[in-house]
Formats: C-alpha cells, structure tokens, sequence
C-alpha cells in the first residue's frame, strides 16, 4: 500500500507540473510567434542543462542510503550534505553563465531573460522532491505545488504578451520552485537544527560516490538537451523552437517514466524479492506502448488547435520524440529495478557509458552531416536509443553476462 501512496503522490506532483507547462506552452508559443519563441526556447534548454547539473544524481544513492539508515541524524546528514553540494554547484553555474553573457558566447539581447533565468537555476536547484521520495513523503509537497503552479499559470497569462516580457515565463518557474522549496523546509528545518558539523572528507566521499549516477542520469535522462545544446550553436531560432516543443514532449512524458525506476527500486528493496516487482514492470510497459500509440494518433490535432498552422512543421520531429520517449522509458525500467538489483546500482552505470559512446560519436556525425535540422537530429536520437534497447535486451537475455559480472 505504501509503494502506490508514494508513487500516486509523486504521480500527482508531476501531473500537475506537467498539466501546467502543457497548458502555458501554447499561450507562449502564439504570442511570442515561432521565431521569438525560439529565442526562449534557447534559455529553456540552458535551464534544463543548468537543473540537471544541480541533480547531481542524488536521487539513487539516497533511496537507497534511505533503506540503509538507522535514525533520522543520518537523514539529516545526507540532506545537510546534498544541499550543500548543490549550493557549490550553483555557485559555478551563475558565474559561467554571467561569463558566457560578457563574452557575447551567449547573447541574450533581453537582458531580463538572462536575469529570469538565474533565479530559475537557483530555485530549482534546491528543489526537495528528491528527498521526500527518498523517505517516502511525496504527499507533503503536492499542496506547494498546486500553489506554485497556479502562480505559474497567472504569470504567464497576464504578463507574457510580446518578445519584451518573454522573461516572465522562467520567472514564473522560479517562483513555482520556490514556494515548494520553501514548503519543504518547513517539514525538515526541526531536524536541520540539529544538523552535523561540516566534514570535509565526507562531503568529498559523497559528492565522488554521486559522480557516477550523475553521468548515468545525465546520459539517460537529460542526453536530449544537451544535443539541443548542439542545435542551438549550429541552427536558426526556428529550429530550435521546433526541437524545444519536441523536448517538452519528451519530458513531459519523461516526467512520469522517470518516476517509475525510482518507485520501483524502492519497492525491490523493501520487498527483498523481485517476483512482484516484475509484473509491475511489465504492466508499465504495456501502458506505455498504449500512450505512444495515443500520442502518435493525437499530435497533428493538437498541434494545429492549441499552437497554430505555423508550429506544424514540428509534428514530424514530435512524432519521432514519442518513439525516442518510449524506447527511453523501457530502458530505464530495465536500469536500475532490473539490472541493478541483478548486478549492482554502479554497474548499471557502467553500461550507460555504452549510451554515452553512442550520443557522443551520434553527435560528431550529425553535426559533420549537411543536415543540421531538429527532424535529422531526431532520427540520430533515435537510432541511437533503438540500438541501446537492443544491447540491454541481450544483457538480460544471455547467460554469458554471468561469467564476467559478479552480482
């Protein structure tokens, strides 16, 4: 009962981030127009980038430095430590970005936007979702975020009308991050009280321990931003706005699958047994075979009734996005809840750096083709995570996996 509470809770929270962003994108996107919207869609995916960076890849480690506690001082240690480390992170971030601005590497004519998504970085860093579905506690944080989304929603309505107030829509994603971020603090500043001294050897342990499953997340989680990274110093404002729209699907949906390894890992570890564990996972993924199909169907309808004629030239990169979403979210699910528990978290890390040869070798040959436009960077995307699934499956299905890996 308590692994359908928790992923019912943390479902929710996501639902309603996700529902906001879905309704705010079309508002945006007519207003600005499809070239403005592009420039936006420039510093949404340095967002993205700069959010996964301040991740770090703590959210494994710590369900599973969660099962191992004895008391709740090592909570607090572990969420003293993580913030910290965080806060050092985004330290690094601001002054890069301030730098690339100087330096005309990054030049946001709309200085507002600059500033907007500063504040965006810093509130979302110390977003807390991580630690509540750690000690299984999601429920406490969907009254912020309803509160925090409305105010999203508000901002954007009223105040993003043309090119010149751009900058509210990543204020508006601060503010949400705030006020859950502050939320969250509410539940856990008793215990930050009586939080341990600073020890330099254990924040140098934890943040060396976290490096692999960051390099893991970033590789399975967040690879497609940084191919629009890629985009964004070799195309027009139109093309990035088509892969922008193309990259909120996929985390839209990405918002939900990325729910279902953790919840799932949890559940193995509790559980001490994987018989019930694998039946859930193959009814997630008979689910997700049903919402591609759903997705594929829907896309053009929605395009042209909320977005306009003018963003349909994005329905193809989407349609390929949703086939890139489902091959990721079955690869994760086979990640941690499957391999993992067979062969140990780090060495599922391991065998995501065959991911990250594949996207770094996919993006040498893409920008070195006469091709560089978000439908071809789709295909590359998706090549590359088709051959991915394939190596996984054989991973799993042959026994002579055995023989050179220990569990």
């Amino acid at each position: 009962m308590l692994f359908w509470k928790n992923l019912s809770a943390r479902t929710l929270i996501v639902l309603i981030n996700q529902i906001s962003i879905v309704i705010a994108l079309p508002i945006v996107a007519i207003r600005l127009g499809i070239k403005d919207f592009g420039m936006l869609s420039i510093a949404m995916i340095i967002f993205q980038v700069s959010f996964m960076l301040t991740e770090w890849g703590f959210g494994i480690p710590a369900i599973k430095e969660t099962s191992d506690a004895n008391n709740k001082k090592d909570l607090v240690r572990m969420l003293f430590e993580v913030n910290l480390i965080k806060a050092i992170i985004l330290f690094f971030i601001i002054g890069i970005l301030y730098l690339l601005q100087l330096s005309n590497i990054l030049n946001f004519s709309n200085q507002s936007l600059l500033y907007s998504l500063v504040f965006a970085v810093t509130a979302g860093a110390f977003n807390p979702l991580w630690y509540f579905q750690a000690i299984e506690q999601s429920q406490k944080l969907i009254m912020p975020s309803v509160i925090g989304r409305f105010l999203y929603l508000a901002i954007i309505f009223f105040l993003v009308l043309d090119y010149s107030s751009m900058h509210w829509v990543l204020t508006a994603q601060g503010l949400a991050y705030a006020i859950t971020t502050i939320w969250g603090l509410y539940f856990v500043m008793p215990c930050l009280k009586n939080a341990p001294k600073l020890n330099l050897n254990k924040l140098k342990k934890r943040f060396k321990d976290s490096i692999p499953f960051f390099f893991s997340g970033a590789i399975i989680g967040q690879f497609h931003s940084i191919w629009g990274l890629f985009l964004i110093s070799v195309a027009g404002p139109i093309e990035v706005a088509i892969f922008n729209l193309a990259d909120q699907a996929l985390r839209a949906g990405g918002a939900f699958t990325n729910i279902l390894p953790e919840a799932f890992l949890l559940r193995r570890l509790s559980e001490r047994s994987g018989l019930k564990n694998n039946d859930r996972i193959k009814l997630a993924i008979f689910s997700l075979l049903f919402f591609s199909v759903v997705g594929l169907l829907a896309t053009e309808l929605i395009i042209s009734m909320f977005f306009g004629k003018s963003y349909l030239m994005a329905v193809n990169v989407i349609h390929v996005t949703i086939i890139i979403w489902l091959f990721l979210a079955v690869i994760k699910l086979l990640g941690y809840p499957l391999l993992g528990i067979r062969f140990g978290l780090n060495q599922v890390n391991n065998f995501n750096y065959i991911f990250l040869a594949l996207n770094i070798f996919g993006i040498i040959f893409w920008v070195n083709s006469n091709n560089l436009t978000a439908l071809f960077l789709a295909y590359f995307v998706l090549s590359i995570c088709f051959i991915y699934l394939l190596i996984l499956l054989f991973l799993i299905k042959s026994n002579w996996i055995f023989r050179w890996i220990k569990p």
